[in-house]
């Protein structure tokens, strides 16, 4: 396509990128019901009856939420914006301690949950006083305790030394101890927004009553989308509800935490889950251990384009495969429907044996897959590999749908067993990239070469300019894993490079578009990526998502440009 279509994909991406993801129904469920978890490391003091929060809530210091969200202002390209976050903290800054988190804490005491918000300030009988027209009449109870009401509502506030706890009862006040900044410092000190939910403090008959709730309602779903079937005949449903009840009751921890910061000059989104110790998700979860791979050279800060997952495979992904290859002659039958070939028990029969590779590599006990795009000015190189259980069986599948394709003119240039290299077996497809409009050809190169290599255990793909000798050092690469205890999962996704590498053999205008768009990321760091992680934690996971500085940068300069094309376009006309 035209250079300056490819350059407007570019602020489509940055678009999604600012949108952020979209999750499923499904994942919001559990999210939203399950709750966050950073990790089984935190530890939070108790309330004076022993117990901890159900939900912990933290919002960071006006004097820190001030700061971050005036840089993140100003790097988005929105400096008024930072003006009118100081604004909007003026007025509480006579009111509260500053320098200090505003925590909300939901208690349980017995079965009756008790909300408690707690607001860092000395002079809370001051400022209720202050705001008495509007919240009426306030009455001051023994040991500094006021209490107000708010239509039929009584409302309870405690000066404590540092702090006031604003509550609906007298008795749930008293949970709070002397210095409540225990229970929600350690995520105010890392986030400037967190939540906390601690499932295995929610009593078990109000855990019982909401699954009840949830199943009643998911039973309208199945009874209406079923055509009217009962639902205790419907054996889905059943299992539906069987799978959520396992994730509420093997639920222990949750954490979800927004960290703007400026002096790393990113922002990053917290999510981690532990499971109750013992159970069966714990299991399946500790069995998800970083393993030492073929592949971690992948992991390059230079790159435009990194993802690496080296994991053990699980028990559940272990038992789900499994019945995967025990139902698949049902399902094969059904797939022969529809196939729409000549041959579909051919074609059925090819797919089952790629389907038995990747089960049978799964069934090994390890995933290991690595990707990465490279790219320098002008030029640009694409390499995969992944583990696989028998790459002899897959060099076959490969050698067989080349056999079945029909002839085509313009199909690649293929060479089977070009060559062997430390094993691998070398396999070339040439393939004519001339008739390509915009940067492939420039950047790949007229006639690009991808190479396939097959070993006994692992496939591997490289394709760019000077392919063959990329395969054989990516092939080398993989011979020591000097760092096997990593993220189980890595990704990054870098601008820099990918700008400066099509800026070259780019038009006339989207060069100076790129040229912008460079200097928009370079007043920072050099840092403009995305990017996640997943760490393995005692009993859990930990996901990070991170958008550093310079891809806020670039996002307001491809704003800024598209603005001025605009404007542009209007005065033409």
């Amino acid at each position: 396509m035209p250079h300056t279509m490819f350059f407007r994909s570019l602020r489509q991406i940055n678009l999604f990128v600012g949108m952020g993801v979209r999750r499923s129904i499904a994942a919001l469920l559990v999210m939203a019901i399950a709750g966050t978890a950073l990790s089984s490391r935190l530890q939070a003091q108790t309330f004076t009856n022993g117990s901890k929060p159900v939900v912990t809530a933290v919002l960071a210091s006006v004097d820190e939420q001030e700061a971050d969200l005036a840089y993140l202002a100003r790097v988005v390209g929105e400096p008024a914006a930072a003006d009118l976050v100081g604004m909007l903290s003026a007025p509480y800054k006579p009111i509260v301690n500053t320098d200090q988190p505003v925590g909300f804490l939901l208690a349980m005491r017995g079965q009756q949950p008790e909300p408690l918000l707690v607001v860092p300030t000395t002079n809370a009988k001051g400022i209720l006083k202050q705001f008495e027209a509007q919240i009426g009449e306030v009455t001051e109870l023994d040991d500094d305790t006021f209490k107000f009401s708010v239509q039929t509502q009584d409302v309870f506030v405690k000066q404590l030394a540092n702090q006031a706890v604003i509550g609906i009862s007298q008795a749930g006040l008293e949970l709070v101890p002397a210095n409540p900044l225990p229970l929600y410092a350690d995520l105010a000190e890392q986030y400037n927004l967190a939540v906390r939910l601690e499932m295995t403090e929610v009593p078990p008959v109000i855990l019982d009553q909401f699954l009840q709730s949830v199943e009643q309602g998911f039973a309208m779903i199945f009874f209406n989308l079923g055509g009217g079937v009962a639902p205790g005949d419907d054996e889905d449903l059943a299992e539906l509800m069987a799978e959520i009840e396992k994730v509420f009751r093997e639920t222990k921890l949750l954490v979800l935490g927004i960290e703007i910061d400026s002096e790393e000059g990113l922002f990053a989104l917290d999510y981690s889950y532990t499971a109750v110790e013992g159970s069966e998700t714990a299991q399946d979860m500790n069995a998800r251990q970083p393993i030492p791979s073929r592949f971690a050279s992948v992991i390059r800060e230079d790159a435009v384009l990194s993802l690496h997952h080296a994991v053990a495979v699980s028990p559940l992904v272990v038992e789900a495969v499994e019945e995967f290859k025990t139902e698949w002659p049902e399902m094969s039958e059904d797939l022969l429907l529809l196939m729409p070939v000549e041959d579909p028990e051919a074609a059925v029969e090819y797919i089952g044996r790629g389907m038995e590779i990747i089960g049978d590599s799964l069934l090994a006990g390890r995933f290991d897959f690595g990707a990465q795009v490279l790219a320098t000015p002008g030029d640009a190189q694409v390499a995969m590999g992944m583990f696989v259980a028998d790459g002899d069986k897959l060099e076959t599948l490969i050698k067989e749908l080349v056999e079945w394709v029909p002839y085509d003119p313009v199909a690649p240039e293929i060479v089977f067993d070009l060559e062997t290299y430390q094993g691998v077996k070398l396999h070339r497809f040439r393939i004519d990239l001339s008739d390509v409009e915009g940067l492939s050809n420039e950047l790949f190169g007229e006639k690009m070469d991808l190479y396939l290599g097959t070993a006994a255990k692992a496939v591997y793909v490289v394709a760019g300019k000077d392919s063959l000798k990329q395969v054989k050092q990516f092939i080398d690469s993989g011979k020591a894993d000097p760092n096997p205890v990593r993220p189980t999962t890595q990704f990054q996704l870098r601008m820099l490079p990918m700008i400066e590498a099509m800026q070259p053999v780019a038009d006339k205008e989207d060069a100076k578009e790129m040229a912008r768009a460079i200097k928009a990321i370079k007043r920072g760091d050099d840092s403009a990526g995305i990017g996640f992680q997943v760490t393995a934690i005692p009993d859990g996971q930990r996901f990070r998502f991170v958008i550093e500085e310079g891809m806020l940068r670039f996002g307001a300069e491809m704003k800024l440009i598209e603005d001025e094309q605009k404007l542009d376009a209007d005065v033409l006309e």
